[in-house]
């Protein structure tokens, strides 16, 4: 579980770091954002993830199980970006307004992954994800200053990012048929767990 969040980070940095070498778009995240939605997608759920008791044993290839489990996070952040770069061009916003999407754009499509990571929740994983979001609300909204965020005041911004939402799940579920498609079913530590007894 915790590797594969890792991973997905690695494939969509490495994908998006591609991409816009070859665009005149600035590259969108201000490292101050990128460091929060790493700490509460990546550092925290991996750390409390990996202090869990887990007895099952894991079949199959090690390097196969993260890949399956990481692939389509990694495309779904990339392409949640992807869709912020080409929504911002449109309206003709600034580079801070782009940023701050994308950043929106970021969490959401993480969030999407580490709910997938979690599951089958129990108390533990429940209350981490909740609080995991709580705080992105309050560093986006109270303290938006601080992480660079521009307050989404335009009703198109809202709207987007309110569509984000349920866009992310509807493409996580394409991404992830393609993975299983090609890399075979979830690895059987997603399916059952011991640790998932409250």
């Amino acid at each position: 579980r915790s590797a594969s969040l890792y991973l997905t980070k690695t494939i969509y940095s490495t994908i998006l770091a591609i991409l816009f070498v070859f665009t005149n778009d600035p590259y969108p995240f201000v490292p101050i954002q990128t460091t929060l939605t790493g700490a509460l997608t990546i550092g925290i759920p991996s750390f409390i993830l990996a202090m869990e008791p887990n007895v099952n044993r894991v079949s199959g290839s090690f390097l196969k199980n993260i890949l399956r489990m990481a692939i389509p996070g990694g495309l779904l952040v990339v392409l949640a970006v992807t869709a912020t770069e080409i929504f911002g061009n449109l309206f003709e916003m600034s580079n801070f307004g782009v940023s701050t999407l994308a950043a929106y754009a970021l969490f959401i499509a993480s969030a999407t992954e580490l709910f997938k990571v979690c599951r089958p929740f129990n108390r533990l994983r429940t209350a981490m994800f909740v609080t995991l979001l709580e705080i992105f609300f309050l560093c986006s909204t109270i303290f938006c200053s601080f992480f660079n965020f521009v307050p989404l005041i335009r009703t198109n911004n809202i709207v987007f990012v309110l569509l984000l939402i349920p866009a992310c799940s509807v493409f996580y579920g394409i991404f992830d048929l393609i993975a299983e498609k090609i890399l075979g079913t979830t690895p059987a530590v997603l399916l059952f767990s011991t640790s998932s007894n409250p």
